[in-house]
């Protein structure tokens, strides 16, 4: 039976409670991580993340982290996997903590978790897992536009299409918040070559940031992006986050996306089977 102590990860990021919020990015980023524990002293107080975090309207560059934390279940050495994934899933997280004896010893990752579940995905279509209509966009769209769009529908990321309809990359919420949010305002000054066709994240003013949200999405967009067949199996799609070390894999119909996959998915569609 695998336990929260088979599934241990150590190698967390920590970071104490009275830094700034720009602070702990600059941490998560140096660890490709999304995710950090908040201290106060030796003493836990809470969990840090990226997506929230910039979802808000903190200052990164003057809010304290501990302004900025949120609370999410601890786990003990013996919890077992069914729980871990119920918990996961109702706190909508990348990890939680673990607790021994009053002293956090780790955290339990979700991607950790969802590898744990190849042998019950392994049958699986990957059809049968599709809840959600895929909602798109294309390369000339404007980013403020979709931006509104995905924070409407409450979603993440979403792929971008040409005008056939066939897949040619993706925009994420967080990295375009990221780019837009994340600056100190210190160094803040009027806008220079706003009319320019790439994107320069240096300091920026009001008037500059209102440009780059009428920008098109083609400028910001990841080009390498995952995808797999409609008619494979969900080991498939485990398979690609493992290897890549991603969150979603969008799926396609030849070229066409019709769908997205991600860990929160995976973790619910387990929940509810068992």
């Amino acid at each position: 039976m695998v336990t929260a102590a088979d599934l241990l990860f150590t190698d967390f990021v920590k970071i104490d409670a009275n830094d700034v919020v720009s602070s702990f990015l600059g941490a998560i980023k140096k660890k490709e991580t999304t995710f950090a524990l908040v201290f106060d002293g030796k003493s836990y107080v809470g969990f840090a993340d990226k997506k929230a975090l910039l979802r808000s309207r903190f200052d990164p560059a003057e809010t304290k982290v501990k302004h900025a934390i949120k609370h999410v279940p601890l786990l003990s050495p013996s919890a077992r996997l069914a729980d871990i994934v119920r918990l996961l899933s109702a706190a909508d997280t990348r990890a939680l903590p673990v607790r021994d004896k009053n002293k956090i010893i780790g955290v339990v990752r979700a991607k950790d978790v969802v590898r744990e579940l190849l042998d019950f995905y392994r049958d699986i279509n990957i059809v049968d897992v599709l809840k959600r209509k895929l909602v798109v966009c294309s390369a000339g769209d404007e980013l403020g536009k979709v931006i509104a769009a995905m924070t409407r529908r409450n979603v993440d990321r979403m792929p971008v299409v040409d005008g056939a309809g066939k897949l040619v990359g993706v925009v994420s919420f967080v990295d375009v918040l990221s780019k837009l949010l994340v600056f100190p305002r210190k160094r803040m000054h009027p806008p220079g070559a706003t009319g320019h066709n790439k994107w320069h994240v240096t300091g920026f003013g009001l008037g500059e940031k209102q440009n780059l949200l009428k920008c098109p999405v083609g400028n910001v967009m990841t080009e390498i992006c995952y995808s797999c067949n409609s008619d494979g199996r969900m080991a498939d799609v485990i398979g690609i986050m493992s290897e890549h070390d991603v969150s979603s894999v969008i799926v396609i119909n030849g070229e066409r996306p019709v769908g997205i996959i991600t860990l929160k998915d995976l973790l619910e569609f387990y929940r509810k089977k068992m």
